[in-house]
């Protein structure tokens, strides 16, 4: 909108709720308004006239201008709470699904009133219609701007969460698990983002494949993606719901010989390290009895796979073998409690890994020896990754606690000197925040307890 990008965040605490812009690439995030309650979902924008409005639950509708100054309590709360607002900039209103109808108020003088009992969680107008979504079974519907003669346009899906119209080329979009597009009668379904899943854990990428692989530690799965497209596709072909593969963590990728691991943070002795072969894709463990595996890594010059594993002291430690899972051997034991993130910086011949814990990375030779601390003073960093071309190295810190700014993406010389924010203001995760590098971009994958969850990138300085 505007060239800028708006959104509201739902946060992990009563008041942790916020709205925020950037630019359309993901640059220059910034907080426009910030402790609004976590259960508010709603955000709706009158370029035109400059202005935003959004619901805060048990209160009403609140206007500000684009920049978040000048907030306003518009309508008092009437209504339960909100589930999507839309403004008819034609004819100077805004229309409110509540939890039990849907609202219609003029803004100039302000006044309210009902149009119709139905329960919507997603409203859209065009021209002199209104479309709505039903929270009953998910179908499309359409009326006239007051409510009147109401009819069925679409199929209804039990999971529906919100839809977009596309009317110049006769089609909708439709958020379900996936996104969905369909004609306006809801023939000619096409499914475009499948499986990308609910709890994003770790990312990684393939830069001359020019793809992405995304771990999904809720729904227990491996997603790829082609980098630029929608096409998502799981690597296991349905979610799985065995316990043997619960708790999908890190990743690491060896797109030469066409293999991905992961690491399982199951309790002893059911954790390990797994390895898929995409052309199949068929899973193997070759790794098994570990305490929690958190993150792995890949050498591709030494042809080894590296892990971090461990609850509590004396069982943290990182470990190595051969892709196949035979030769494991430790390579450093007694580390602190929430040891986490693990890469390998393949021209030095070293291996960093984040300190949660104490706040510090670390750093070793590829056996073990000779380790030393490049970086401290941080908060709760998670995970790390390594640009050997421009001897830097990237992390992800602070995504626990509720104090401003909340999580960053912060960088430094491979040993430890020059810090620099690269990305600051994220949100709090409940689970983890990573990224890899590919083509000087970090994507890094937001997890959020909530169920949303994104895959964003953005430019290193």
């Amino acid at each position: 909108a505007g060239g800028k990008l708006y959104w509201r965040e739902r946060g992990t605490g009563s008041s942790a709720g916020r709205i925020l812009r950037a630019n359309l690439d993901g640059s220059d995030p910034e907080v426009l308004v910030a402790g609004l309650a976590s259960e508010g979902r709603t955000l709706a924008l009158d370029l035109e006239a400059g202005l935003m409005y959004w619901g805060e639950p048990g209160e009403g509708v609140y206007r500000a201008a684009l920049d978040g100054s000048g907030s306003e309590l518009l309508v008092a709360n009437q209504f339960g709470g909100a589930q999507d607002m839309v403004i008819d900039t034609l004819q100077d209103r805004l229309y409110l699904a509540a939890s039990d109808r849907i609202i219609r108020c003029e803004l100039t003088p302000v006044s309210c009133s009902a149009l119709s009992n139905e329960r919507a969680s997603a409203l859209e107008i065009e021209g002199t219609t209104l479309y709505f979504l039903k929270r009953s079974n998910g179908s499309l519907w359409a009326a006239d701007l007051d409510g009147q003669n109401a009819v069925q346009v679409s199929f209804g899906l039990p999971h529906m969460q919100d839809f977009r119209l596309d009317t110049a080329n006769g089609h909708v979009y439709l958020a379900e698990p996936f996104l969905l597009r369909a004609d306006l009668d809801g023939s000619n379904q096409v499914s475009l983002v499948a499986g990308i899943g609910t709890d994003l854990h770790d990312v990684a990428v393939d830069g001359a494949g020019e793809r992405l692989y995304f771990s999904d530690f809720t729904e227990r799965t491996v997603t790829t993606a082609g980098i630029g497209d929608l096409l998502f596709t799981s690597l296991f072909l349905d979610p799985d719901t065995s316990s043997d593969f619960a708790e999908i963590r890190g990743i690491a990728l060896d797109p030469d010989q066409g293999r991905l691991f992961f690491a399982q943070g199951l309790l002893a002795p059911n954790g390990g390290i797994w390895r898929i072969d995409l052309a199949t894709p068929s899973r193997t463990q070759i790794v098994t009895g570990l305490n929690v595996a958190h993150d792995v890594a890949y050498d591709p010059i030494g042809d080894k796979i590296y892990w971090t594993t461990g609850l509590d002291d004396p069982t943290v430690k990182i470990q190595r073998s051969n892709p196949d899972g035979t030769g494991v051997e430790d390579v450093l034991t007694d580390l602190p409690n929430l040891v986490r993130g693990i890469e390998i910086a393949t021209v030095r011949r070293k291996v960093y890994w984040t300190d949660m814990a104490n706040g510090q990375i670390h750093r070793a030779d590829l056996d073990g020896s000779a380790p030393e601390m490049v970086v401290s003073g941080l908060d709760r960093p998670h995970d790390v990754a390594i640009d050997s071309t421009a001897g830097r190295m990237y992390w992800v810190e602070g995504i626990q606690g509720n104090d401003v700014p909340g999580a960053s993406i912060r960088s430094s010389t491979l040993d430890g000197a020059g810090v620099v924010d690269v990305v600051t203001g994220l949100s709090r995760l409940t689970r983890d925040l990573t990224f890899v590098y590919h083509r000087r971009l970090p994507f890094f994958a937001d997890g959020f307890e909530s169920g949303d969850t994104s895959a964003w990138s953005g430019t290193l300085p």
